[in-house]
């Protein structure tokens, strides 16, 4: 897919918005993976960031966190996501069952493609594990550190949600609705629904995805839930993390 067009709160954001996002955060990624990287690292990220080179910085992210792998990932950063895992159960307990959503809607025209093709499409990359899937997975989105299919309907995730300062590591179980506060939006046909939780199961929020076709192309809503206590700021950073990695899920579908 390609030339879709992104909203927020229903106004049309231009896809430099989402870049520029990006580009801030492939800077603040780029430092922290230097710091635990134990390879070779290419001495021309400098020049790229510096010419604003977004496809080489990706590249240069993509290549050391590869070569680490996802457990050493995981490993090395285990106090930085222990104590972001800690800090999403105190903002759950505080929230007392009250969520904030952040949304963002795409529009692909003449996709040529149904909206059943794109659930199964993304499904498909966010569960099987192939060297391909990991590839697109951690190239979409800079604060992507691990993101791999546990079963047929869990995946687990590590990543910086928002604007938060730490990683969070928790697992997405798809088709859980428990404690979801969102509803399927009016007209839309398909979905991908589920929870957010710890590895002991303790639920620090959701998703609820969801397709439908119109006006000759497809509407695609990229929906989660957070705990309500946290700030807005945080809620409105997600937006562009949503913008810049459905952006990309969808263009390799």
């Amino acid at each position: 897919m390609n030339q879709e067009a992104i909203y927020i709160n229903n106004e049309q954001i231009p896809q430099e918005a989402v870049l520029s996002w990006e580009y801030k955060r492939l800077k603040v990624n780029y430092k922290r993976l230097k710091r635990i990287s134990t390879g070779a690292i290419s001495n021309d990220f400098n020049k790229w960031q510096a010419e604003r080179n977004i496809d080489k910085m990706r590249e240069a992210l993509l290549s050391i966190k590869m070569n680490l792998g996802m457990a050493d990932l995981k490993s090395k950063l285990s106090n930085q996501y222990k104590l972001g895992n800690l800090i999403s159960v105190i903002a759950v307990k505080l929230s007392f069952g009250r969520r904030k959503f952040s949304e963002v809607d795409f529009y692909i025209p003449k996709s040529g493609i149904t909206i059943q093709e794109v659930a199964s499409q993304i499904d498909d990359i966010m569960l099987i594990n192939t060297q391909a899937h990991f590839k697109i997975n951690l190239n979409t989105n800079p604060d992507h550190y691990v993101l791999k299919g546990m079963s047929n309907t869990i995946q687990e995730v590590l990543e910086f949600t928002g604007g938060s300062p730490l990683l969070t590591n928790f697992y997405a179980h798809y088709g859980d609705t428990e404690d979801l506060k969102s509803v399927l939006s009016k007209g839309y046909e398909e979905q991908l629904v589920g929870t957010a939780r710890l590895a002991n199961g303790f639920i620090i929020g959701g998703v609820r995805h969801q397709l439908k076709q119109a006006e000759n192309g497809i509407r695609f809503k990229a929906l989660v839930e957070f705990p309500a206590m946290l700030p807005n700021f945080m809620i409105k950073q997600h937006e562009l993390h949503l913008a810049c990695e459905f952006g990309r899920w969808l263009d390799e579908i």
